[in-house]
């Protein structure tokens, strides 16, 4: 009687493991179909190019770069020289600006070229920079 009680709990446990087994199959078949389904769909917003093997560049054309304005000097007037400068903005007159990290200022120059006025310096004062990252 012992025997026929441990086989029937065995076989439960059994068939408990085979259904549990089963119906992780089909949990993890469930992810397949909607992962695959997810793809298929995304596919559709996908826009696949196929580029020649010559290529859309004419090789007679270049660029050139020409040099328009250079402001600044290695050595002489220190409103020409920069220490770090983080930021340039032009304004709609042409004017430049050169925000410097490493003098705490914003230079400010004509469309020429030519220095127009320094703004602020270090300190945490009203015009002055503690810091310094962009222009805006």
């Amino acid at each position: 009687m012992g025997n026929k009680i441990l086989l029937k709990k065995n076989f439960q446990i059994l068939r408990y493991l085979l259904n549990f087994k089963k119906t992780l199959i089909r949990i993890l078949f469930l992810i397949f179909i909607f992962s695959l389904n997810s793809f298929l769909i995304g596919l559709k917003e996908i826009k696949f190019v196929k580029n020649s093997p010559k290529g859309i560049w004419q090789e007679k054309k270049k660029l050139v770069l020409k040099e328009m304005l250079s402001i600044g000097v290695r050595e002489g007037d220190q409103n020409l020289m920069f220490h770090e400068p983080m930021d340039l903005e032009v304004d709609e007159n042409g004017n430049i600006y050169v925000l410097e990290k490493g003098n705490y200022r914003i230079q400010k120059f004509d469309k020429n070229g030519k220095f127009i006025v320094t703004i602020g310096k270090k300190g945490r004062d009203p015009g002055k920079y503690s810091t310094a990252s962009i222009l805006n």
